[in-house]
C-alpha cells in the first residue's frame, strides 16, 4: 500500500454526479481587483500593494474574519451596533 496514494471522490456512490458551482468566481475576481486597487494600501518591499491599509480618519473599519460562506454570521456582524449605518 502506498502512503501518498491520491484518493478522489468520483461521486460513484452518489445518486447524482457531483457538479461544481462556479457562479461566484466572477464576483471573487472583482473583489480581488477592487482590493488590489484600494487607496491607502501601502506598498510592500517589491512595490506591490501590501497588506497594510491606511484608513482615512473619518472612516471606521469593520474587521471581518473568514466567514466560511456563513451568511447568517455576516448579517449578525452588519447588524451589530452601528455597523450598517457606518457603511453608508
Amino acid at each position: 500500500m502506498t502512503r501518498n496514494k491520491k484518493v478522489e471522490n468520483s461521486g460513484a456512490n452518489s445518486p447524482e454526479p457531483i457538479k461544481k458551482n462556479l457562479e461566484g468566481v466572477p464576483l471573487v475576481r472583482e473583489v480581488i481587483r477592487l482590493v488590489l486597487s484600494t487607496p491607502g494600501r501601502l506598498p510592500d518591499a517589491e512595490g506591490k500593494p501590501g497588506g497594510l491599509i491606511k484608513f482615512p480618519k473619518n472612516l471606521r473599519p469593520i474587521i471581518i474574519g473568514d466567514l466560511h460562506a456563513n451568511r447568517e454570521n455576516m448579517l449578525k456582524i452588519l447588524d451589530h451596533d452601528n455597523n450598517r449605518a457606518d457603511l453608508g
